[in-house]
């Protein structure tokens, strides 16, 4: 947030203009007032939303399942789903709002109660440090559990990591311009190699061991991540056999690989998902060295903060829509978004059009956020406000757009011998499902979460106001405003499911916005200001914010490096591409085999492993879900699900049969044991239970 002269006037001598006095020439807002003030009554507005009595929301059981309404530890969520839809609403009024005001040039903004206002405004801007330094001080003294630190270590750790900042901090501002030698630039780049090598190297050359208290949990989020990729290999139908949960085009990659070579197994799978760490790391930083490409202390920095998360050795691996399968999208959109800088600005509505709509296939959820971004972008781009610029440049990111969908399409179709359908609903994946609340979670106390939302809605204001008063905006400028509101849309997903793991992707997107920190200059700047520059946001924010969570997760990742999961030598057993142990090793192989001996066309099995048991007998389901469990998420599923195996109507249904050894192992078992239960209640006035055999309750047709 940029340091201005307090108002704007036609003229900068003091006092009087042509002997007019100060207090009678016309005056025009001031941007950075104007977005002090839209953002504190965002602010509020969203506040008083949330903490006013709401109207009795439906029980979360009477939309959702119960087992997942518990075992997801659901919660409504409701009011913080609508104060978040109100906070975007009167932002987007309030800025429409300004920036008609913007224009007027009227002696209002020079009266004393508008000068008073101007210096409050300005003051909390210039002073929002110190609520940052308060909110770490209530973290602090209440050992809350909040992003900035990824395990609960208790005061002492966090006063250690908060001791180290302030130091490395006062270290780097007193330094300033030092930081340009050369022996600092080569141990910068050094570290970043070194940092990038033990974030890829260790996870990739050992083993994968998933042991039976997580393969349950590890088997459902392949299942509805990467399992339709597995199917189209498999020659089913989308649309009708397959329903896409996060994209297509990821998908359709896989699909035409596994249709050439071969199903990889489970272990396959998960080294796939580590290549999509390393992509994302890569990429990552080459849209850092984009940005600055003369501060490799700031690229440092950048990779540091999300880095655990993308380590080959992060539990994320084994959710994949934690991981960069999910979520690439992000550092390949912006760092395509860097590249057209020496573009003309028709060229790249051309290109923009196309990369937005490829993100959009690859996700859908990231992919809109990023359109949104590229609009702010490109509108702000424009040098001419008239009807046919702003048509045309609109026609050719519509053209690109339609060059991109039809590319994927040839793609589908030359590599997998059909056309994909023309179905919507087939592509659009959960976003309706978390839009509903579902795996809602309570709002947290989080200074990073309300730090990023505030600072990127002050940008999109302040950037707009200044683009709508005809000030000259930079690339750097439009590039700000375009990662701002990529934050401001995908906080959608954040406010429904606010907890420490879904914000590693909004601090790669916030990091660009804090670049100018960085800076020597900068740096040197506040060192002379000494102990008031601790009242700036920027300054605050990476002392007792970032680089304590900087520490953290870091140490995190490193112990989990160090210490990885083991198994002795005399109790492990591989089976498709994973270790574990023999006992689950064998349960498993008599499962798959009692399975591989089932006539396919006329049977359907329901199973907690619905990934492993798939790739190790090669056959899918005809049901258009490959985890029936995890993928019947309402009550409405739920009937659904019962209509299309009534439909389908196969002669044997192969269930889990419940096991107390399992449910011992995996307490999370239950829940399936609960859901399968339910599904025998409704089945069981036209299949019979036959025998329970090889882990299977073997139901049969009755009559047959």
């Amino acid at each position: 947030m940029g340091s201005e002269n307090l108002y704007s006037a036609d003229s900068t001598e003091p006092g009087r203009e042509n002997g007019v006095p100060e207090q009678a020439r016309a005056r025009r807002l001031k941007p950075s007032h104007a977005a002090t003030a839209i953002v504190l009554l965002v602010l509020l507005g969203m506040a008083l939303t949330f903490f006013l009595p709401h109207r009795q929301a439906v029980p979360l059981d009477q939309n959702f399942t119960a087992e997942h309404v518990e075992m997801l530890g659901m919660s409504d969520n409701a009011a913080q789903r609508l104060a978040y839809r109100v906070g975007i609403v009167l932002l987007v009024m309030l800025t429409l709002g300004a920036m008609v005001v913007v224009t007027w040039r009227t002696r209002f903004w020079a009266t004393a109660t508008a000068r008073r206002v101007g210096t409050i405004l300005t003051g909390v801007k210039n002073h929002s440090g110190l609520l940052i330094f308060a909110a770490y001080a209530v973290v602090f003294l209440l050992t809350l559990q909040q992003t900035a630190f990824a395990v609960p270590n208790g005061r002492k750790w966090r006063l250690g990591a908060a001791l180290v900042s302030l130091s490395v901090v006062l270290g780097a501002m007193r330094m300033g311009k030092r930081l340009t030698m050369r022996f600092v630039v080569v141990a910068a780049w050094l570290g970043v190699g070194a940092y990038g090598l033990f974030l890829i190297v260790p996870g990739l050359v050992r083993p994968l061991i998933v042991l039976e208290s997580r393969l349950s949990s590890v088997e459902w989020h392949y299942s509805v991540t990467l399992a339709q990729a597995d199917r189209l290999a498999a020659g089913l139908s989308l649309g009708t056999e397959i329903n896409l949960n996060y994209g297509l085009l990821h998908q359709v990659a896989l699909a035409i690989f596994e249709r050439g070579f071969g199903l990889l197994d489970f272990g396959g799978h998960i080294r796939l998902v580590q290549l999509t760490q390393v992509a994302f790391l890569l990429a990552a930083i080459f849209a850092f060295w984009l940005w600055k490409p003369r501060r490799p202390l700031f690229i440092l920095f950048a990779t540091a903060l999300i880095g655990a998360w993308l380590s080959t050795s992060h539990i994320a691996i084994y959710y994949p829509n934690q991981a960069g399968w999910r979520s690439l999208a992000f550092p390949v959109g912006i760092a395509f978004l860097l590249l057209m800088k020496r573009q003309t600005t028709r060229r790249a509505a051309l290109l923009l059009g196309g990369m937005a709509t490829a993100s959009m296939l690859y996700n859908p959820e990231t992919g809109l956020c990023l359109a949104a971004g590229y609009g702010l972008f490109l509108m702000s781009r424009l040098g001419s406000l008239r009807p046919a610029n702003i048509v045309a440049h609109a026609l050719r990111a519509a053209l690109g757009a339609t060059l991109m969908v039809v590319a994927v399409l040839l793609l589908y179709r030359g590599g997998l011998g059909a056309w994909p359908p023309l179905n919507l609903a087939a592509f659009a994946g959960f976003i309706t499902r978390f839009g509903q609340g579902y795996g809602g979670l309570p709002l947290y106390f989080d200074p990073l979460a309300t730090i990023m939302f505030a600072h990127g809605a002050y940008i999109v204001v302040f950037t707009l106001l200044r683009w709508r008063r005809g000030d000259d905006l930079n690339f750097a400028d439009s590039v700000k405003l375009a990662l701002s509101a990529t934050i401001l849309v995908w906080f959608t997903y954040y406010i429904n499911r606010p907890h420490p793991w879904n914000l590693w992707t909004f601090k790669f997107l916030y990091v660009f916005l804090i670049a100018d920190f960085f800076e020597p200059r900068f740096l040197r700047h506040l060192w002379l200001r000494g102990a008031r520059a601790f009242a700036g946001a920027r300054l605050a924010t990476v002392t007792f914010i970032l680089l304590p969570m900087i520490i953290s997760t870091n140490h995190y990742i490193l112990t989990t490096t160090r210490h990885p999961p083991t198994l002795p030598a005399d109790n492990q057993s591989l089976v498709s591409g994973l270790l574990m142990t023999k006992t689950s090793a064998e349960a498993l192989r008599a499962k798959a085999e009692f399975l591989a001996r089932q006539d396919f066309s006329d049977t359907l099995y329901i199973t907690r492993h619905s990934y492993s048991l798939a790739l190790m007998t090669g056959s899918f389901i005809r049901l258009p879900v490959q985890d029936v469990f995890a993928e019947t998420i309402s009550r409405e599923d739920f009937e659904r699900r019962l209509a299309e195996i009534e439909r389908i109507a196969p002669r044997v249904i192969l269930i889990d049969a419940p096991g107390d050894r399992d449910v011992l192992q995996d307490p999370g078992i239950s829940y399936y044991t609960r859901f399968f239960a339910r599904l025998h209640e409704r089945l069981a006035a036209r299949y019979e239970l036959r025998e329970v055999t090889h882990g299977w309750q073997v139901w049969e047709l009755r009559g047959v």
